[in-house]
């Protein structure tokens, strides 16, 4: 069965390359002002099919509403002699416009290099308005599947075929005690990408890798969710639900979270994500994870 990652997130990535160049960006944007705080956070989680993950994120903002942030995760995943195991690593930068507008841009690579790899770019724009805020982020991918064989549509994967997209999120946060947010994205593809289907080629599996045919189930047609959090003086608690449609497949799934944080100090907060991913013609999946966040 493919792994949890698969439907929670459409994740991709950017070339090493463009990652350092974010990164030394982010080390002269902490050399030039010093009105910022930083916010680093480390989570290690697994799913009750013995999937198990790290992962890491690192934000700096400062009082102007400008922000950069990278990130990276590991996901070890394994089923029987097959290893699909996939890594994620990116990063973005956001200002602000004026009062009202902040835009930015990120970028991500997703997947297992010698395989199968997404790469993103996507554009972020952000209006906020007294006690609500609406973001769109458009999307370009680049997703590469590699055989090592030569037959034309497979250079096609090989060379990459390109998908399009569009997220949207709306918030609402105007009272101390609790916070919204809606969200729904739908991605576009210039391949037709159900001829990865398992479900209706078999013999996909003398042609691809395991971790191939593991990770491009997930493609997503479109996915949307409901999130609500209550806050409290020593920390918060929230409910997450979203579900997601495989374009590969025709499948839909549900995912549903409930997570929480508690202060630890002035600095320091430590956390808990517990979920259940509801496949609808699949049996159900649990997993979890235990977070640490540090400010200065």
């Amino acid at each position: 069965m493919p792994s949890l990652s698969l439907f929670k997130f459409s994740v991709s990535c950017v070339q090493a390359s463009t990652l350092r160049v974010l990164c030394g960006f982010c080390w002269l944007l902490i050399s030039v002002s010093a009105t910022g705080q930083s916010y680093i956070s480390l989570s290690i989680g697994a799913d009750e099919q013995n999937a198990k993950s790290q992962s890491f994120a690192y934000q700096y903002r400062t009082e102007s509403r400008t922000a950069f942030t990278v990130y990276g995760s590991q996901n070890d995943d394994a089923v029987l002699t097959s290893d699909l195991s996939s890594s994620t690593i990116g990063g973005g930068f956001s200002t602000a416009v004026n009062e009202f507008v902040d835009l930015g841009l990120s970028v991500e690579r997703w997947g297992n290099s010698g395989d199968f790899t997404i790469e993103t770019v996507n554009l972020q724009f952000t209006v906020q308005a007294s006690q609500w805020s609406l973001s769109i982020e458009p999307r370009l991918r680049e997703i590469k599947v590699i055989t090592g064989r030569s037959l034309p549509v497979l250079r096609t994967l090989e060379n990459g075929i390109s998908s399009t997209g569009l997220y949207g999120r709306i918030n609402y946060d105007g009272l101390d005690w609790m916070g919204a947010s809606a969200f729904y994205s739908k991605d576009r593809y210039d391949w037709d990408v159900t001829n990865l289907d398992l479900s209706t080629r078999p013999r996909l599996f003398q042609i691809f890798s395991p971790v191939t045919l593991s990770l491009s189930q997930g493609l997503e047609d479109h996915s949307y969710g409901l999130d609500l959090s209550l806050y409290h003086s020593i920390g918060l608690l929230g409910l997450q639900w979203s579900r997601s449609r495989s374009l590969v497949t025709g499948n839909s799934s549900n995912a549903l979270v409930v997570y929480g944080s508690v202060g630890v100090g002035d600095h320091a907060d430590v956390g808990v994500d517990l979920g259940m991913q509801s496949p609808d013609n699949g049996s159900e999946l649990a997993f979890g994870s235990v977070n640490l966040g540090y400010s200065w």
